[in-house]
């Protein structure tokens, strides 16, 4: 038997996903889940208790909050080679810089939702992954036969303006980006706004590069190869900001 699992994000996407399922325009899945990594920013938690659990509730569905501190086998670095799993800017051994690949979403969110999924009995399951039309280079087929994407707000021809759309006819405020606190991704913009709004977040960045920098000296979590806590984030002082997120593991 095929077990549907939701799993949540927490971003625009899963938002839209949860206004569908309330307004019944989508089934209730059997399972519903969001990872919590422990990074995640405050915003989306904040969110999440003020709009989307609530309403999920009122129709029936829990969201399951399951957190990576109980069901990930690595935290910041992994293996006798002490390898870095988020994508920081690294000057190696130059000073050309490079930067490092995105292993932080399958070890923390993607094995953690499945070995949750197996604590609680599952053997298949097809899983609804929050992205939109406008998003299709995201789509993954999974090689895992147990473990089958699935892409409800695709099927449905549902674009990221729409998504906002839903979430407002619903009325429930905007939803924040989802994403981790000390996210290498992060536009100049985002990690301004964040130290402005809320600081306590800003600051568990700047102690977790400074944790970072004493296995790894030369890795940095801004692009200009510099420790965020000696940056403005204005943008005449700074390299061309080109941010964003390649990976689309998740912003959903």
């Amino acid at each position: 038997m095929t077990t549907t699992i939701w799993s949540c994000g927490g971003g625009v996407q899963s938002t839209a996903i949860a206004a569908l399922i309330c307004s019944g325009k989508l089934p209730k899945p059997d399972l519903s889940l969001i990872v919590d990594t422990t990074r995640e920013r405050s915003t989306t938690w904040d969110y999440l208790e003020r709009w989307t659990i609530p309403a999920l509730q009122a129709v029936g569905v829990r969201l399951e909050r399951v957190s990576a501190a109980d069901f990930a086998s690595t935290d910041l670095f992994e293996g006798e080679a002490n390898r870095l799993l988020i994508p920081a800017y690294t000057l190696g051994t130059s000073d050309t810089g490079g930067k490092l690949m995105n292993q932080c979403s399958t070890r923390w969110k993607r094995y953690v939702a499945q070995r949750w999924a197996r604590s609680v009995g599952v053997k298949d399951a097809q899983v609804w992954m929050g992205i939109s039309t406008d998003e299709l280079r995201r789509v993954r087929v999974s090689h895992e036969k147990w473990w089958q994407h699935a892409y409800p707000l695709v099927d449905l021809r549902v674009n990221r303006a729409d998504c906002f759309g839903m979430v407002r006819s619903m009325g429930w405020a905007e939803p924040p980006k989802s994403s981790c606190w000390m996210c290498p991704h992060m536009r100049d913009a985002e990690w301004r706004d964040m130290r402005l709004s809320v600081p306590s977040d800003f600051q568990k960045a700047v102690a977790l590069e400074i944790q970072m920098q004493k296995t790894m000296p030369r890795a940095f979590l801004h692009r200009s190869m510099r420790s965020i806590s000696s940056l403005s984030f204005d943008s005449s002082t700074l390299p061309l900001d080109l941010g964003g997120c390649d990976s689309g593991m998740c912003f959903n």
